[in-house]
């Protein structure tokens, strides 16, 4: 209280001025208040306090921000304006407003059907709360990318861990594992087995053709690295062993940029069997960018699997409470086999994901409903769930049952009811 009254009593703090003769407190608060407007980002409710342009509310975003011009709203238009009055997107002012991409992202940011205020969430760590841990990690990255020329400090002995950490597919990382122990058949290897009669390197016919030579420093190589997008364009390229390359890579660069690498690596020695093989010779600008959209496509799939699946889970117990509240049943117990949302929902520490405007409406509606319980089952006791949900796709009109049920029906409540006894028993 004495630092607003002093330092920011008209405005919040992420609007505060150092001021004239700060104590060593705020200075030292104040000194960090541009890290944290760095992490913090909006999470959607009723649109009311996130300007479109400028604001930071865009999940799966690497800036958060809307990068599409200003041509239908103005400039300091609201996200409520894109919100219709039965408090879902209004698709169609959405995709005049922004891109397609972007307009996609939007229209699945999920809605508060009770209308919850805008919240600030963290967006470096998973459950969208501020950690020490994850502010260390975004200053490191700040500090990196500022110095513009990588430092050579840290030293490691191997990188295996880097490498099956990194969020790429399965098949990028095998390429690369193969690539660090040797395991590519180029040319010099295909020699010392004496599969081929020269080790020379087919595309540069200059020197034998190690791993290390294809990947990073053949003359054809050097030319996709010295790319404008290449994250190692002023890199020399003097290294003769890749394991050398690898521990740089490791030191030197940000996790995202050492993605990028890897999958530009795998898309070189693919244009070096597409030259052997059938005589095409990919440019290099064209190899890094089909290496960026294979990897932002993985990226995107991994994303959009993870927050589909908590969505997914998290309106079907939006459904039940709807379907509860119509037939005024007073006392219920609401099952799913999402452990992860059934925990947070049960959890009394407020949710900050960038899906928790959904989880906290039904916490609200669990509130005013004391005798709701909602609890965990396992999938093998969920069956009926799932056999009406894929039922359900088939009819777009409402279809009712009192005493009876789609075919089917009961013999998967008895399986459903085994199975639950049988769990109970155990």
């Amino acid at each position: 209280m004495v630092l607003r009254a002093k330092y920011f009593k008209n405005t919040d703090v992420l609007n505060s001025k150092l001021g004239y003769g700060p104590s060593m407190i705020w200075r030292s608060i104040w000194g960090s208040m541009k890290l944290l407007k760095e992490g913090l980002v909006w999470r959607v409710g009723n649109g009311l306090n996130i300007k479109v342009w400028g604001d930071k509310w865009l999940p799966n975003k690497p800036s958060h921000r809307v990068q599409s011009p200003i041509k239908f709203l103005n400039a300091e238009a609201k996200v409520t304006e894109l919100i219709g009055n039965d408090g879902k997107w209004n698709r169609e002012v959405v995709k005049a407003t922004v891109n397609e991409e972007e307009a996609e992202v939007i229209c699945n940011i999920p809605m508060s059907y009770s209308g919850l205020e805008d919240k600030r969430i963290w967006a470096y760590s998973k459950n969208g709360y501020y950690s020490v841990r994850s502010a260390y990690h975004l200053d490191i990255s700040r500090k990196k990318d500022s110095k513009g020329e990588p430092s050579d400090g840290r030293k490691i002995k191997e990188g295996w861990r880097e490498l099956w950490q990194l969020n790429t597919s399965g098949v990028v990382k095998n390429f690369l594992w193969k690539a660090l122990n040797n395991c590519l058949p180029t040319n010099e290897n295909l020699y010392r087995r004496k599969v081929v009669k020269k080790p020379v390197c087919p595309i540069c016919l200059r020197e034998d053709e190690t791993v290390c030579h294809v990947l990073w420093s053949c003359p054809a190589t050097m030319d996709v690295w010295a790319e404008k997008e290449s994250p190692v364009q002023k890199w020399k390229s003097s290294e003769v062993d890749l394991a050398e390359v690898w521990r740089k890579l490791i030191a030197e660069l940000p996790l995202d940029s050492m993605e990028m690498v890897v999958s530009v690596m795998r898309y070189i020695w693919l244009r070096r069997n597409g030259w052997i093989f059938e005589r095409k010779f990919t440019s290099p600008g064209s190899v890094l960018q089909q290496a960026r959209a294979n990897l932002n496509e993985f990226q995107q799939a991994q994303q959009k699997g993870i927050e589909r699946n908590k969505t997914a889970a998290v309106e079907m117990g939006s459904s039940k409470r709807r379907l509860c509240e119509e037939l005024n049943i007073q006392k219920a117990v609401l099952e799913g086999d999402s452990l992860e949302v059934i925990k947070v929902v049960n959890d009394r520490e407020e949710c900050l994901e960038w899906h928790g405007q959904i989880i906290e409406d039904i916490k609200g509606i669990l509130c005013i409903h004391p005798n709701w319980i909602l609890k965990h089952t396992f999938r093998e006791g969920n069956r009926l769930a799932h056999f009406l949900g894929q039922f359900a796709i088939m009819f777009s009109e409402e279809l009712v049952w009192i005493e009876d049920g789609p075919e089917g029906f009961f013999s998967i409540v008895l399986q459903d009811k085994i199975c639950n006894d049988t769990i109970t028993d155990i």
